[in-house]
């Protein structure tokens, strides 16, 4: 285990896993932590101590932080289960090409097709749906993860990339939908 420990910052670092805690290490500067070895130094004058234990108070530091990294590992998790809400969305953006694709040959048929109506019934339900869940992703990366602690951010990272690829997919098939109805009203369709 690596640790380092800066109580002017109320900053604690355990093998690379940054949390500012609340913890009192009065007259101490710093603690470095390498294995079982501990060096703290000091803020009233005395001289850096070595010790090959890590002393008591240290240690309780340690192991607070361990457990605020579970809970906050525990809670992120919650929240990613939360967002995803559904296993078929793990792994894959919202919007794939495919669903682009079908979509796109759907709207055709809907608009050539004279018996369409049950259809265009169903193809507009789809795209209100996937309409809906586009305002959800866009709702979650404006309101929810700016207020994400970087831990949250450093956990639900994979999760949060595939919503900003699903956005920027949207994003795409509905600035190429709007060309299509603009081009549309230019033909007289």
């Amino acid at each position: 285990m690596k640790a380092t420990i800066i109580p002017s910052d109320k900053t604690v670092i355990v093998d690379g896993k940054p949390l500012t805690m609340v913890f009192d290490l009065p007259n101490v500067h710093a603690v470095q932590i390498n294995d079982s070895h501990c060096m703290i130094d000091y803020t009233d004058g005395r001289e850096r101590g070595r010790f090959d234990l890590v002393p008591k108070n240290v240690q309780a530091i340690i192991d607070a932080h361990q457990v605020e990294v579970k809970r906050l590992g525990d809670e992120a998790a919650a929240l990613a289960a939360k967002i995803a809400g559904a296993t078929k969305f793990q792994g894959k953006p919202m919007l794939s090409a495919e669903d682009v694709d079908r979509a796109t040959i759907k709207r055709i048929q809907d608009r050539i097709r004279p018996d369409g109506d049950e259809t265009l019934k169903i193809g507009a339900e789809l795209r209100e749906m996937k309409t809906a869940i586009y305002a959800v992703l866009k709702l979650v990366v404006a309101v929810i993860v700016p207020q994400l602690t970087p831990q949250q951010r450093m956990v639900l990272k994979p999760l949060l990339d595939r919503i900003d690829a699903s956005i920027a997919l949207a994003d795409e098939v509905i600035a190429i939908r709007n060309e299509g109805e603009e081009f549309k009203k230019a033909q007289g369709w």
